[in-house]
Parts: C-alpha cells; structure tokens; sequence
C-alpha cells in the first residue's frame, strides 16, 4: 500500500450560483476531516452474557480549516479563494457538491464527494496570528458523502 503527504489533497466546492461551477480551494485548506461514522447502539438486555450492538444512522460530517483568502473565484481547476466561496454558501437550503482526494484530482485516484450543506463557516484572529477561518458542512439528503475514484 502507498503511503500519501497531505500536500496533495484536493478540495472542491460547488459555488452558490444558478451555474453550480466547481471551485478549487485547496490552496486556502491546511486540514480536513472526512469522517464515515455509523451510530453504534448497545441492545443488551438483562439476560444478556454480552453486549449486543446494532447499527444505526450513518454520518459524514466534513471539516475543514485554512487561512482566510478574500481573493475572488475561478473555474476550477484554478485556485478560488475560501471566503469568496464558503461565505455564501451558510445558510443555503439546498446541497452543494464537495469533494475532496487525499492523494490530488487525477482519474482513479480515491475521492470523498457528496451533497452537503455548510452549517458553520466562522473566521479566527489573534494579535499575533494569521486570519483562519473553521468550516462544517453536514450531510444533505439521505445520500451524505462517500467514498468513490474521480473519473
């Protein structure tokens, strides 16, 4: 098995206009989390020698985090800047595509895509530090993300 740098991943998210293009973010991006959670539910009873699980509700919240970059936007796979895409997109009542490739954007390679909706995009400073901004975006649909190769 090969092992990756994090340098390579690749972020897109579709822009919130009647267009939909497909905006690069990557280089505004300095950590994600590509969470596939499954709700795990102890059903034992009395009787029970063991606990028993059953599974539950599947999750895929996304996080991701980076310098804030005002810059405006471009078709992708140009750079975008983050804030000219994600700030509007809170607030949104329908899903935006996300994608995200640990190993970069070439055909094959693994991707982590799906509708989401961004729940929170909030901007951090500090004296004597770098604007940062924090952006979650949750599962819309009963499809949320997962895991498939880029085309």
């Amino acid at each position: 098995m090969a092992k990756w740098h994090g340098k390579s991943l690749s972020i897109y998210v579709q822009e919130n206009t009647a267009s939909k293009q497909w905006r690069n973010i990557s280089v505004d991006v300095n950590s994600v989390d590509l969470p596939s959670e499954q709700d795990i539910v102890d059903v034992a009873g009395f009787g029970d020698t063991k606990k028993n699980y059953v599974t539950g509700l599947a999750d895929s919240k996304v996080n991701i985090k980076g310098a804030f970059d005002d810059v405006g936007t471009a078709v992708a796979p140009a750079q975008s800047g983050a804030h000219a895409v994600l700030s509007g997109l809170v607030g949104g009542t329908a899903g935006y595509g996300f994608k995200a490739g640990p190993k970069g954007s070439a055909s094959t390679y693994p991707v982590f895509e799906g509708s989401f909706l961004l729940s929170k995009y909030n901007l951090t400073a500090a004296i004597n530090g770098a604007v940062m901004y924090d952006a979650d975006f949750v599962p819309f649909g009963t499809a949320g993300g997962s895991w498939t190769t880029y085309a």
